[in-house]
């Protein structure tokens, strides 16, 4: 097999190897329960499960709570009213009296049993949105070599004659091609990583009746922080198509 050949071949293979390390992890999957009325949800408690081992700092975790209130809470329509978990226990200690940060840490089963009782009250459902990956790796690249056509500017003289018939030389330009090789020492490239679970579950009876799970995994300049943006517009999507009253 020719060197050119060789070095093209060569450069593809690592360009594949490198676009499946990037893409090993990404994964999309939706279900619904079909026989779920969806028109009874009206109210849905948003919950974010952030798990600090994904996400160690703190920056960033407040960067995704954030983008939760912006980008979740919004995506309300006018028949889907989403609010905070903040917003569900101050209504739920509003009616009851309880004090359900103490609780939590006093008795968790008091504050579960609680919880059983007064969230259908106040919420149709919850949509628990659970990170499930976070941040950047580093991928290997090794030394690659590829050829590639250059062109070079040359000079030759030209023989013509002139309207008397005399001969004469001029000089003139061509473009000569010239084949190059171009060597990619081995480095390391940085792969951006975002994903999350959104789980629609019923405040009675606590029954999940969706779940979206969209993991994400992009090399170059890609943040893990757009990619969750662009994760959660998705997800605001399908939920509210989901739960769309049926005419």
């Amino acid at each position: 097999m020719p060197r050119k050949t060789l070095f093209i071949v060569a450069c593809i293979f690592i360009g594949l190897l490198f676009s499946a390390l990037c893409t090993a992890q990404e994964r999309k999957e939706e279900w619904k329960n079909p026989m779920f009325d969806f028109n009874q949800i009206k109210t849905v408690a948003v919950r974010l499960s952030l798990d600090k081992s994904i996400c160690p700092d703190e920056i960033e975790q407040r960067k995704l709570n954030d983008l939760i209130k912006n980008q979740v809470l919004k995506a309300a329509n006018t028949r889907l009213r989403l609010i905070s978990n903040e917003q569900f226990e101050t209504a739920i200690e509003k009616y009851s009296g309880l004090n359900l940060n103490q609780l939590r840490v006093d008795d968790v089963k008091q504050y579960e049993a609680a919880m059983r009782e007064w969230a259908p009250l106040i919420t149709d459902a919850f949509l628990n949105v659970d990170i499930k990956q976070w941040g950047y790796t580093k991928v290997f690249v090794p030394e690659s070599t590829y050829t590639y056509t250059d062109y070079v500017t040359n000079y030759i003289t030209v023989p013509y004659y002139d309207p008397h018939g005399n001969l004469l030389y001029r000089t003139q330009p061509i473009q000569v091609p010239v084949e190059r090789t171009q060597t990619i020492p081995a480095h390391y490239d940085s792969v951006a990583h975002a994903g999350a679970q959104f789980s629609l579950i019923t405040a009675k009876g606590r029954q999940k009746v969706w779940m979206l799970l969209d993991l994400r995994d992009a090399g170059g300049s890609k943040e893990p922080i757009e990619m969750t943006g662009r994760i959660v517009t998705r997800a605001m999507e399908r939920l509210r198509e989901v739960t769309k009253k049926d005419r």
